[in-house]
């Protein structure tokens, strides 16, 4: 719920400070012509209006920007017109933007400056980053006449402004706060850095909460879905889908009505084109035999949107690959009958992992990796008659390339290929199969069986073929 300003002065208990809001946001990725399709680039230009009409509509002072302003450094025209449309609007409704760098949009190496220094010496926005001297920054306050400085103040509030560091991010925040101290203003960090895994850019709340008694409100970005914590940490997500992986997850923007310390920060979420992510297990579900049914159930799922952008992602155990055939007859029936505007389809499907008993082999690398192949082979009828023999084969020609790769390919080039392989399948067919070395005695009496348990006892040997 979003309280009026007199109904929040009266919830927070205080009101002989000025009370004022603002809207955090971050990575817009304008200019995005995401899959080559113009309609992805007004997409994410419409996503960002919607946030600026929210801003004018609310009155808000200030409109912060965590960083990913633009999809990538080198933009061109059109993008910079778009984006220079919105913030005049912000502008002409005395709204202050206050913006960092993010990845996408720092200026390379070589360069000095970059399309987000060309908005702050425009006045479009206010563009905070620390002045770095011999690998060292200082605490400087905002000029906006060379555009540099990492401190914006008024009478209200304080804001600090790292931008985008890596996975250095939080030695730059321990940093900056080792060199302040706590203000009775309202005071943000923006950084662009998301919270927990291991991507580049990435967080620990242990790096942050020391430095809590320092900031009110951590405004970060660069993580794409909706997370907060402790009511002082907020990361709003990227507004539109970046990635179709994204598709189900919170993404939007906040408002935040503030008084003196005190603060109610409201999770706004973004207008954006409908999506749908669709999940076929093939191992319970054959593709090939069910092709018309899954084709039905994702019509009927997508014509409830217009235009949406589809995900449909085959997963499970099954004996056989999603046909590239299948995979084309899926997308010209969806797109004929629903109207898709992108669809992405994925084949996450695999076969079970082996694991094979090692004592059982004897240490014996090639006896396992021939047990191995002789289970794949055995998973398709058409090798039934041939198993041994092919298997056999296969170790043949592995072998061959390891100990000969150069001669090997020689051989292959020079000399005609159908014939080569004619005269290695005949010696093949001669060959005696050798079975698996004797297993060692452990005074069990263990069969030589492949275990598909998935199981971690040391004496499991998880293989690989080649």
């Amino acid at each position: 719920m979003i309280l009026s300003k007199e109904e929040f002065k009266l919830s927070s208990g205080v009101s002989n400070i000025m009370a004022f809001s603002f809207i955090h946001c971050a990575d817009l990725h304008l200019g995005f012509n995401q899959f080559g399709l113009d309609e992805r680039f007004h997409d994410f230009d419409k996503s960002f209006s919607n946030i600026v009409d929210v801003a004018c509509q609310r009155k808000v002072n200030y409109f912060l920007i965590s960083g990913d302003i633009f999809n990538k450094r080198n933009i061109n025209a059109f993008t910079l017109e778009t984006v220079v449309k919105h913030l005049k609007r912000l502008n002409n409704n005395n709204i202050t933007v206050i913006a960092i760098e993010g990845n996408h949009d720092k200026a390379f190496y070589q360069d000095r400056f970059s399309w987000m220094h060309y908005l702050a010496k425009n006045k479009y926005i206010n563009l905070l980053k620390p002045v770095f001297s011999e690998g060292n920054f200082s605490v400087t306050a905002y000029d906006p006449l060379l555009c540099n400085g990492m401190v914006y103040e008024d009478e209200f509030v304080k804001i600090y402004g790292l931008g985008y560091f890596g996975n250095t991010l939080g030695e730059k925040i321990a940093s900056l706060s080792e060199k302040i101290v706590a203000d009775n203003r309202f005071t943000i960090l923006m950084a662009h850095g998301g919270i927990g895994g291991i991507e580049i850019g990435r967080l620990s709340l242990d790096q942050l909460q020391p430095f809590y008694h320092l900031y009110d409100y951590f405004a970060l970005g660069h993580q794409h879905s909706n997370h907060e914590y402790d009511r002082k940490v907020y990361i709003p997500g990227a507004p539109e889908y970046y990635d179709l992986g994204e598709v189900g997850k919170k993404k939007g923007f906040y408002f935040v009505e503030v008084d003196g310390k005190n603060k109610v920060a409201n999770f706004i979420e973004s207008k954006k084109r409908d999506a749908l992510c669709l999940t076929f297990d093939a191992g319970k579900q054959h593709i090939n035999e069910n092709l018309d049914q899954i084709i039905a159930e994702i019509v009927h799922k997508a014509s409830l949107f217009q235009a949406p952008l589809l995900r449909i992602l085959f997963t499970g155990q099954s004996h056989f690959s999603l046909k590239a055939q299948d995979v084309e007859t899926i997308r010209n029936a969806v797109l004929e009958k629903v109207g898709a505007l992108y669809i992405e389809i994925i084949d996450n499907t695999g076969t079970e992992q082996t694991s094979i008993k090692y004592s059982q082999f004897a240490g014996s690398i090639t006896a396992i990796e021939r047990a191995i192949i002789t289970e794949e082979l055995m998973k398709d009828p058409k090798y039934s008659d041939v198993v041994p023999n092919l298997a056999e084969f296969i170790m043949y020609f592995k072998q061959k390339i390891l100990d000969e790769p150069e001669a090997f390919l020689e051989e292959l080039i020079c000399m005609d290929m159908a014939k080569v392989l004619y005269e290695k399948k005949q010696e093949v067919n001669e060959i005696t199969i050798p079975t698996a070395p004797p297993l060692i005695d452990t005074g069990e009496n263990v069969s030589a069986e492949i275990n598909k348990s998935g199981g971690s006892n040391n004496d499991y040997f998880q293989a690989t073929l080649f």
